[in-house]
């Protein structure tokens, strides 16, 4: 799991923002479908907590804190 949380600190963003898209929510249903998880979003409230999300996640969630980095990655 990656911190997501702090993935986008460096971006000033959040990824409850992300996650409200609706693209993002069909990204997410598609990749619980093909890993057969529903295991791929953690978050945790307090003092330490965050959002930590599954590799394959946290790859998307990167082309969106990142324009240039999308554009790496296609």
């Amino acid at each position: 799991m990656v911190n997501a949380t702090e993935m986008a600190k460096p971006f000033g963003k959040r990824p409850a923002k992300w996650l409200e898209l609706p693209s993002t929510q069909l990204f997410l249903n598609e990749l619980e479908t093909v890993r057969k998880s529903d295991s791929l979003i953690l978050t945790e409230e307090g003092r330490n907590g965050g959002t930590w999300m599954h590799e394959d996640v946290a790859l998307e969630f990167a082309r969106w804190l990142s324009p240039a980095f999308a554009i790496w990655c296609n």
